[in-house]
């Protein structure tokens, strides 16, 4: 499948959106502008230029992208349409192609449709060389593990446990080969991709009551926060003795998930904090921010919480709420940028909404970032290493270059 890249230079100027914020109507926006000009205040300057797009495969929904953020000197990333998980790099804006195809993987089942992609990396032979590997989930419920390094990507491992769709997966920050995975069966899945071997099972009696939509891990690995359909925010703990001495237990086993004695995955039924007070709707998004929480849902806001210690137990304290527009169907993600600074999310009619939270305090202003030819939903966005490159993918099957002016 030959994929189109149109350049930025095939574009106008005046195809890149204005900046001012989405509550302001054309109607007043003068008038509007000189009583903030009166009261000393500056109107929000979008802080993202154009660059270009490209076609993954015409009217072929994309749902997941992600750059590689272990890649210190080059901004590639991988996204996934249909069966397919293509690998492009980000050159330089000025450059005929600024977005270049690098390579691809086809998954040989064709009825096979990735919803998420994550990368992490493993050692080579032992060396101190690394090579990066790409985990992408979908329809089917099989984790495919990709190594990237050789001349062609090929099928590395297949993690098989799951009997529903594979909605989100996460990478332990501190070990590259522990990866986390939310499923349509209401579980999560601790997995060791080293030797293929599962190693527990979040779910049961006081697990999730739906499918799990998302899922993510503190900086220091010690919990994880999931949600789903069912309503539910969980925080779920990494750290007790017998998932510790599990997950030591599974370095045991061979390549070939044998070891000297059978081993089989527990069983964690309880996680150590559920709530419903947080969103009245699916919970397609959950974000660590810092010691708090970032959740989404389908009712165009996304919350700024944490847990509070009370009388009556440990409750949902809401610290701010973003306001946002026309994101009112589920499984459109946020993302934040590595630096905590900014938090993106899409719409339905191809918009990506920015907050900047690199602010003392929280400000409910939105920044557009958007172009007349992108109008279908903007399933997920992904910010380079640095944070001067957003891409977003979009249900049309094409995929967006936006730079930091």
């Amino acid at each position: 499948m030959t994929n189109t890249v149109k350049s930025a230079e095939n574009e106008s100027e005046n195809d890149v959106s204005s900046s001012t914020s989405e509550s302001r109507s054309q109607s007043s926006s003068k008038q509007r502008r000189s009583k903030k000009a009166k009261r000393g205040r500056k109107a929000i300057q979008n802080p993202y230029k154009f660059v270009t797009y490209l076609t993954e495969s015409p009217n072929t929904q994309i749902f997941a992208i992600g750059f590689n953020h272990f890649i210190r000197d080059r901004d590639i990333f991988a996204s996934a349409c249909g069966n397919k998980i293509s690998i492009y790099e980000c050159v330089d804006a000025d450059d005929e192609r600024p977005v270049q195809f690098l390579r691809a993987y086809i998954e040989p089942d064709k009825d096979e449709v990735f919803n998420c992609v994550v990368w992490s990396y493993e050692r080579l032979n032992g060396s101190s060389t690394v090579g990066p590997i790409l985990a992408a989930g979908g329809v089917k419920g099989i984790v495919r593990v990709v190594q990237c390094n050789r001349d062609s990507m090929g099928g590395f491992k297949n993690l098989l446990g799951h009997t529903g769709a594979i909605n989100d997966m996460k990478f332990h920050p501190i070990h590259p080969h522990l990866l986390i995975s939310a499923s349509k069966d209401y579980s999560l899945r601790l997995w060791n991709i080293q030797n293929s071997t599962c190693i527990a099972i979040f779910s049961g009696i006081r697990g999730h009551r739906d499918e799990v939509l998302s899922v993510d891990m503190s900086a220091d690995g010690r919990t994880m926060i999931s949600g789903g359909i069912d309503h539910n925010i969980m925080v779920w703990s990494l750290e007790t003795d017998e998932l510790k001495e599990k997950i030591e237990a599974c370095s045991t086993v061979d390549a070939f998930g044998r070891g000297k004695r059978p081993f089989a995955a527990i069983r964690v039924h309880f996680p150590e904090f559920s709530t419903r007070d947080v969103h009245g709707n699916y919970v397609d998004t959950v974000k660590y921010f810092g010691s708090t929480f970032l959740s989404k849902s389908c009712e165009n806001n996304i919350i700024w919480w944490k847990r509070k210690e009370t009388p009556k137990g440990m409750q949902v304290s809401k610290l701010f709420t973003f306001d946002i527009i026309d994101s009112e169907i589920w499984f459109m993600r946020m993302e934040l940028d590595l630096q905590l600074t900014q938090l993106a999310v899409g719409s339905q009619n191809g918009k990506v909404f920015i907050f900047n939270l690199d602010t003392e305090k929280p400000i409910n202003r939105r920044i557009t970032v958007t172009h007349p030819k992108c109008t279908s939903p903007v399933r997920q966005m992904s910010f380079s290493r640095d944070g001067h490159i957003l891409v977003s993918a979009c249900d049309d099957g094409t995929v967006w270059r936006f730079d930091k002016k």
